[in-house]
């Protein structure tokens, strides 16, 4: 190809096109470091993903000695993560094994009173404390 020149195609209406979408109009988000750090801090704390450990003054108690070849745990760190941020604390994973008759029970129930299956649970968990007579 030498000495030819290439014809590049027309793309100009595709670059209007592009600027007109309402996509064009988005602002990227505010991602520096600080603003990331600062937001993770405050929501941590805000929904309980920071424990407060109380200070303790007196003489530290000598390390526990481990056996010879063992090998020591690591430490456990709290992640906080996108789903931790959004994470409202309104309710929590609740998993069991029931038997077959038990879960079509609660879903039976459920589906006749127009219930969610959490629901019939909160409801009879209520009805067992009445019946024995906790607050």
């Amino acid at each position: 190809m030498t000495g030819q020149r290439r014809v590049l195609p027309d793309v100009s209406d595709e670059l209007l096109q592009v600027r007109r979408s309402p996509l064009a109009k988005l602002q990227p988000r505010d991602t520096d470091d600080e603003t990331v750090e600062r937001n993770a801090d405050r929501l941590g704390h805000q929904h309980g993903a920071y424990a407060e450990v109380p200070t303790v003054s007196g003489p530290v108690p000598a390390p526990i000695a481990q056996p010879a070849g063992a090998v020591p745990e690591p430490p456990v760190r709290s992640r906080v993560d996108g789903r931790t941020l959004r994470k409202t604390g309104r309710t929590v994973h609740f998993a069991t094994k029931v038997t077959p008759d038990f879960d079509d029970e609660v879903r039976r129930i459920a589906s006749e009173q127009g219930w969610l299956m959490c629901e019939v649970l909160e409801k009879a968990l209520t009805a067992l404390k009445r019946e024995l007579g906790e607050p």
